[in-house]
């Protein structure tokens, strides 16, 4: 009775056990369609920006995907945005600053030029950042309305031009790389592939303990069912004695019978 009772409760902790482990695993599965539609947004959004933009428009290239300028923030054509500010010059970038050479400044207050130095574009690559504060000039770090900071090396030569129209001939712009993709995203999704596989362990360890408990529970049946068994076998065979032991003494009574008939017949032959 007691290994009847405990082999409810094993079960039923098993079944419960296994109820939360695919609550959990459907969790996981919800974060990581999350994860995907997000990055998947964000990937129309710099797609809608690139291919709507009017000619000479200048985009916000790293707010596409969480960048400097803005997490996950459509792209925006700069405006102009200049204040007055006091910058001091210094010999090199700072630490995590991309570097602009051959720069020069626009109309509107951007800054076009080669970037190097940046996660989200290859060293050389022409870029046009959105309006800064201030003024440029060489050997300062500037900083754009959104926040994003730049060290400007050496500016560009007289009549130099990133895009056509100068007294020498543009290099051919470079085409940037795709942006570096969310690092949040990327943790989020691994996040969820950890505990994804934490829960198919769990998952697993459950049914595990699940079929011992059944085993466990069996295993008293199994013995009463062997010895009932060994118990009918030794019946069948005291039963089959009994019958051989009567069988002879009935046999040996015949015998007897016959013995005794003969040695009369002997007897009553002599007189």
């Amino acid at each position: 009775k007691e290994a009847q009772a405990q082999k409810k409760a094993d079960a039923r902790a098993a079944a419960e056990q296994l109820k939360r482990e695919k609550a959990e695993a459907a969790s996981v599965l919800a974060l990581e369609a999350k994860v995907k539609a997000t990055t998947q947004k964000k990937a129309a959004v710099a797609q809608r920006a690139l291919s709507t933009a009017k000619p000479g428009a200048t985009i916000n290239l790293f707010g596409l995907f969480g960048g400097q300028d803005g997490e996950g923030a459509a792209p925006q054509v700069s405006k102009p945005a200049r204040a007055a500010q006091t910058k001091k010059s210094a010999s090199s970038a700072p630490r995590g600053v991309p570097t602009i050479s051959s720069w020069k400044q626009n109309r509107d207050g951007s800054i076009s030029g080669f970037i190097s130095g940046s996660p989200s574009f290859e060293d050389g690559d022409a870029v046009t950042t959105s309006a800064i504060k201030g003024e440029a000039a060489e050997g300062v770090v500037v900083q754009t309305g959104s926040g994003s900071r730049y060290y400007l090396a050496d500016p560009a030569k007289a009549g130099f031009s990133f895009f056509g129209g100068g007294s020498k001939s543009a290099p051919a712009k470079a085409s940037p790389k795709a942006p570096a993709p969310d690092n949040r995203a990327a943790a989020a999704a691994q996040k969820a592939e950890a505990a994804k596989q934490a829960a198919a362990q769990r998952a697993a360890a459950a049914e595990a303990k699940k079929a011992a408990a059944t085993q466990k529970a069996e295993a008293p049946k199994q013995a009463a069912a062997e010895r009932a068994a060994a118990a009918r076998q030794a019946a069948q065979e005291r039963k089959e004695a009994q019958a051989q032991k009567q069988a002879d003494a009935r046999a040996a009574a015949e015998q007897l019978k016959r013995e005794k008939a003969e040695a009369a017949s002997v007897l009553a032959l002599e007189a």
